[in-house]
């Protein structure tokens, strides 16, 4: 199950696997991502007031646990492009819960 959560300031991704039941966690700041991809996440209204959850098949599952560990490994990195590779790492995020949101909408 996947939870997407707008709070002051920041966006919350919460993941428990219904197969394992491990719980990943990953923030960032609501300024963190260029214009064009925040404008892109709010026309989807993943992140709106309330939570958004989505149930996952496994394909799902496994694709975004490997985002998300790509992710928490690079936000705990010292590397000098780390800031950059996770706003790449929250874009292919983001293509993914597209196709998961219309997928689910239809």
């Amino acid at each position: 199950m996947l939870t997407l959560t707008r709070r002051k300031g920041q966006f919350d991704i919460a993941h428990v696997s219904e197969y394992t039941g491990r719980r990943i966690v990953y923030s960032f700041p609501n300024d963190f991502l260029p214009a064009p991809a925040m404008r892109h996440i709010n026309t989807l209204g993943i992140f709106g007031r309330k939570e958004v959850t989505y149930l996952l098949n496994s394909n799902d599952d496994s694709a975004i646990i490997e985002v998300l560990h790509k992710l928490n490994g690079e936000r705990n990195s010292k590397y000098i492009f780390s800031d950059h590779l996770q706003k790449t790492y929250l874009m292919e995020f983001f293509h993914l819960i597209t196709k998961i949101h219309f997928r689910k909408a239809v």
